[in-house]
């Protein structure tokens, strides 16, 4: 298993376009929460928050206004959830981003292609997609062995995915 984690960075994918998806921090995230009551009961480690983004690539040329339109109606609602185009400011001390293996059927990503598809009224050619993954970021004093244990253990199936 390949395992990259990431402190105070930020991941930049020049080849596509990253749109990244976050519950608004003011309106909490109940996936979130569970997540940070597993951390606690199963390795007693405590973290101070975790923020869980949804991350989109979209292998397709498109002008940019065409690209924020279709995110905009597509991926997100706007009253609890921030949009971002490329990589946003990350705040926390460890990112920790999941997404599954080639040859893993995507099928987050594939009805986000199939959704852009209807509403742009453009088929992606065969070599254009949209592949998805998340990224969990982490504040607090956690050693970067915690940080493996917690994703080997509660964010990814090895299996189909890499961290």
């Amino acid at each position: 298993m390949v395992m990259t984690l990431t402190e105070n960075a930020k991941t930049i994918n020049a080849t596509s376009h990253r749109i990244e998806v976050a519950v608004q921090k003011n309106q909490g995230d109940p996936k979130a929460k569970s997540l940070l009551r597993a951390i606690q009961e199963f390795y007693q480690l405590h973290v101070d928050d975790l923020q869980i983004v949804r991350i989109y690539n979209v292998h397709k040329n498109l002008p940019r206004e065409q690209l924020e339109h279709a995110a905009e109606k597509l991926l997100y609602d706007p009253i609890v959830e921030e949009l971002y185009y490329g990589s946003r400011p990350k705040e926390g001390n460890w990112i920790v981003e999941v997404s599954l293996k080639p040859g893993v059927t995507d099928n987050t990503g594939k009805i986000a292609q199939l959704t852009f598809e209807d509403f742009l009224n453009e088929t992606f050619a065969p070599h254009e997609c949209i592949s998805s993954s998340a990224a969990y970021i982490f504040t607090g004093a956690l050693a970067k062995a915690d940080v493996e244990k917690i994703a080997i253990g509660l964010l990814a199936n090895s299996l189909i995915e890499d961290i």
